[in-house]
């Protein structure tokens, strides 16, 4: 079965209405992630018709939650926020403008993992993932002795069998995080 249409002529008929002022406000929109840290930088075309934005985040990428407001430039510009959000395999950021009429534009939806460090110990050896962040990893006895430090990104095996028996301190961290483990 074939479906033809023709088109002969335009009437006043409207399908759609469209604002193209609200739809050409994003230039730009970046999420980048240092340490723990997440970084939002956007950028937007002068529009004098923005009153603000809402910066939202999800955990799932459907349900999102509002982060902050932050005031609209009407020569538009460039803009930044940063979160420092709980962890989750990954986090989804959109920005939402609101215009002085109440309608509203969202930005595309960009995600990032963001995972902690995977830290167990197995036969002898300390196992780190890092996912995808540099870590110090720090090994020191009760008495503060150091026996380790190294700096990791990548999966890594240390070999803790040249120990004392005894107890010892794990110490996982970035600019932002510790983690202790005994």
């Amino acid at each position: 079965m074939f479906v033809t249409t023709l088109l002969y002529g335009f009437s006043d008929f409207t399908i759609a209405k469209c604002n193209s002022t609200k739809l050409q406000i994003w230039k730009s929109f970046d999420v980048t992630r240092e340490f723990d840290i997440v970084s939002l930088a956007w950028e937007t075309y002068p529009n004098e018709n923005i009153a603000y934005f809402i910066i939202e985040s999800s955990t799932d990428g459907i349900n999102f939650d509002s982060l902050t407001k932050i005031p609209a430039r009407k020569s538009g510009g460039y803009f930044q926020y940063y979160d420092s959000p709980q962890p989750a395999d990954s986090i989804s950021y959109r920005i939402t403008a609101f215009f002085i009429d109440n309608d509203y534009n969202s930005s595309e939806i960009k995600s990032i993992p963001f995972r902690f460090p995977i830290v167990f110990f197995e036969n002898s050896k300390l196992i780190i993932m890092p996912q995808n962040i540099i870590y110090n990893i720090t090994i020191s006895d009760i008495l503060g002795r150091l026996w380790l430090h190294r700096l990791i990104d990548t999966y890594t095996e240390i070999d803790i069998s040249y120990l004392e028996e005894g107890l010892f301190f794990v110490l996982v961290n970035n600019k932002r995080q510790l983690t202790i483990y005994r």
